[in-house]
């Protein structure tokens, strides 16, 4: 688990989140200079701390970030939302059927 800093094809820089089994790329609204890079990196390092410790919560960093609604549930039902597994067999079904 682990957070890390990096700079998008424009050029502002962004959070790279790996945890729980997850990966999640959390834009910026920062360029990447000389100021603003060690203002992002101190906070990828408290993100870091934080799943390390097991309390990162990932809606209080990014309330409407990439998986918010994975965090956050059905709108007013307080239910997760429903997470969809497809088996490797389920997965080819789909594939042969779809290329007919």
């Amino acid at each position: 688990m682990a957070c890390s800093v990096r700079t998008n094809r424009h050029g502002y820089l962004c959070f790279r989140l790996y945890f729980d089994g997850l990966e999640s790329h959390e834009g910026t609204a920062l360029k990447d200079t000389k100021e603003n890079r060690p203002k992002v990196e101190r906070r990828a390092q408290i993100i870091t701390d934080e799943m390390e410790e097991g309390t990162f919560d990932y809606l209080r960093w990014f309330p409407e970030g990439n998986l918010a609604t994975r965090f956050r549930g059905r709108e007013g039902t307080g239910r997760p939302a429903p997470v969809r597994i497809i088996t490797v067999r389920g997965f080819f079904v789909r594939w042969g059927s779809a290329s007919l």
